[in-house]
């Protein structure tokens, strides 16, 4: 799991950050006179690209960094974990690079939840950009009247009230934003940031920064848990990589493992292998498995569930089982939506 702990001075720190308190801060910080910043502004979750959990590469139509889905409307390339070209106090980016002619796009998906307080409602969306050479790119939001709908459900644009696009010349870092107004129906969103026509074979693209907060106007950016443990815990609840800790045989090839999680789920997740797993048994040693077979057994709550692995070869039945630390010995558990 990456995850990055930048000292951004425009980040929140978990107070409520106003023009007359900011200078109190180390460091330089942004200040926006008469707007307070406070943590949970943000809508957009991870926008700062700080949480990697899935691993740091992805050739599109995929979840990559945490809760960003990396999608390509045509053509192939690759989206990657960008160190250099960052925006200043921060650590990391997303890069696009073109393999062919393509258009890439990011999306995420805001729940229910998240989505009702901004239903009715003017909001800002932006981001700052950047590419290896001039490229039109776009920022918007989509709205749906179906509660937590799939990233690549169907969604319904909305026109932007103003905005919405920027061209960026050089990997120097510009803003991009634009404003919308969300239905009063709406119980999903999905925020897209995306070229605006295809770009040519080896043309990179960059993308940071991305936030969405009522308003007419854009803000200084603010992560949407306020702190980076607060981000973690909140890309946690879509997903989280975690090991088993006890359970027992059912069979010679079956184990049932409790599974407790670190912060509650949004949802029953899917389960699913990362690395090489294993089980130990007190009495005969380790158990290994390059290729399980997953499943959730029964009632998974927020907090803990039984996960069960298929495909051993030996196990005693009804015996008692450990979580072995000879491997990765990691799970994965997916609420995304």
């Amino acid at each position: 799991m990456a995850v990055g702990f930048p000292v951004k001075a425009d980040y929140v720190t978990g107070e409520v950050l106003t023009a007359a308190n900011m200078n109190d801060l180390s460091g330089t910080v942004n200040q926006v006179s008469g707007t307070q910043i406070a943590a949970g502004k943000n809508t957009v979750i991870n926008g700062g690209f700080d949480v990697w959990q899935r691993g740091t590469t992805s050739s599109g139509n995929a979840y990559i960094a945490d809760r960003w889905y990396s999608a390509l409307v045509s053509g192939t390339g690759t989206f990657a974990q960008e160190t250099t070209v960052i925006p200043s106090g921060g650590l990391y980016s997303m890069k696009f690079t073109a393999s062919a002619t393509a258009q890439p796009a990011l999306y995420q998906a805001v729940e229910q939840l998240n989505t009702i307080p901004l239903a009715g409602k003017t909001v800002t969306v932006s981001g700052i950009v950047a590419a290896s050479t001039s490229v039109p790119m776009t920022i918007d939001v989509q709205h749906s009247s179906t509660a937590d709908n799939s990233v690549t459900g169907t969604w319904t644009s909305i026109t932007a009230t103003s905005g919405g696009t920027a061209t960026p010349t050089s990997t120097t870092f510009v803003s991009i934003s634009g404003v919308y107004a969300i239905p009063s129906t709406a119980k999903s969103l999905r925020v897209r940031l995306f070229t605006t026509s295809t770009i040519a074979s080896s043309v990179v693209v960059y993308f940071d920064n991305i936030q969405m907060e009522i308003g007419s106007t854009a803000t200084v950016f603010a992560r949407a848990g306020g702190t980076i443990q607060g981000e973690l815990a909140a890309c946690m609840r879509y997903f989280q990589l975690v090991g088993t800790s006890a359970g027992n045989a059912t069979t010679t090839t079956i184990a049932d493992m409790q599974v407790n999680v670190m912060v509650p789920l949004r949802g029953t997740p899917t389960v699913s292998q990362n690395g090489v797993l294993s089980v130990y048994d007190d009495q005969q040693g380790a158990f290994t498995q390059s290729a399980v077979s997953l499943s959730v057994i029964g009632t998974f709550n927020t907090l803990s569930g039984i996960v069960r692995l298929s495909n051993f070869t030996g196990l005693v039945a009804n015996r008692l089982l450990l979580s072995s630390n000879s491997n990765n010995n990691a799970i994965t558990l997916s609420s995304e939506l």
